[in-house]
């Protein structure tokens, strides 16, 4: 939401296409500035807003996806549902974040009461690249984490309802919309591509993780 013009631009162009699901994905810090803009998109075709976390505790989001000032993302959530948007809380879990069945079970909880509408879990994944943040991913992922997380949910006596093409998988757990995914975003098969991806030097990917990923 650093430039709102543009998304309106997006929207406008494309309502004449007719998607049936238009959704933004954020890290919420800008919601509250944005209320009117929210409630224009509403009118030109957008659907559902996600919001990124990394931890169920909103102090510990903040301090470890590095946002500054005041920020309560369970806030954003509310101003989202009151203009009429469906919501989705993804979370990217670290070992700094949530990466227990305890921790878990306390963030489903939340989202319960928050009347989320999905929730969407998944581990970190490393870039294909060396550096700071490859450094910090490579100590901080966990690493068969979802896999259990999947496990624990069916224990729990959750239902498996979809099995996603990227191989996510979507379970109901006591009437809450929760999906156990991942950040990857490659696929061998030509007709099903995950993302488009828009890169400012110009370039068009279809995974960022591999500069040969290339389209245009």
């Amino acid at each position: 939401m650093l430039y709102p013009d543009q998304i309106g631009l997006v929207l406008n162009t494309l309502q004449r296409h007719q998607f049936p699901l238009v959704e933004l994905q954020t890290n919420g810090t800008l919601i509250e500035k944005n209320v009117e803009n929210l409630k224009r998109w509403r009118t030109l075709g957008l659907d559902l807003v996600c919001i990124s976390i990394v931890s169920e505790d909103p102090a510990t989001n903040n301090h470890l996806m590095g946002i500054k000032g005041v920020y309560n993302y369970t806030h954003a959530v509310h101003t989202l549902q009151e203009i009429g948007f469906s919501v989705r809380l993804n979370v990217t879990m670290t070992r700094q974040g949530l990466h227990t069945t305890g921790e878990f079970k306390q963030f489903m909880a939340r989202c319960y009461h928050m009347k989320v509408d999905q929730v969407t879990l998944r581990e970190v994944t490393k870039p294909n690249c060396c550096g700071p943040v490859a450094e910090w991913i490579s100590h901080n992922n966990v690493e068969g984490f979802a896999k259990r997380l999947s496990l624990y949910i069916e224990w729990c006596g959750g239902t498996r309802l979809l099995e996603l093409p990227h191989g996510g998988i979507i379970y109901d757990l006591n009437g809450q919309n929760v999906c156990i995914g991942n950040c990857l975003t490659g696929s061998t098969d030509p007709d099903s591509t995950r993302q488009i991806i828009y890169f400012p030097d110009g370039r068009i990917m279809y995974d960022w993780r591999f500069p040969g990923a290339r389209i245009l």
